[in-house]
């Protein structure tokens, strides 16, 4: 059964339960969360960033600046 405004719940359902957020979870590694439709992982190296279980596009990815 198709709700009228059933995009918009879903919408508002995601920006609720899976709020854009990175958290620090040492020195260098970090949880990021409510970007696309996984969770990644980044870590700092001295002179690189390694982004692990990236987004489900390259273009979600571009689009929030993580």
């Amino acid at each position: 059964m198709l709700k009228e405004n059933g995009e918009k719940l879903l919408k508002n359902f995601a920006d609720t339960a899976y709020p854009k957020t990175v958290t620090k979870i040492t020195n260098g590694i970090y949880h990021v969360m409510g970007h696309g439709h996984s969770n990644s992982i980044i870590i700092e190296a001295e002179n690189s960033v390694i982004l692990i279980d990236t987004f489900d596009t390259d273009v979600r990815a571009k689009k929030d600046n993580c």
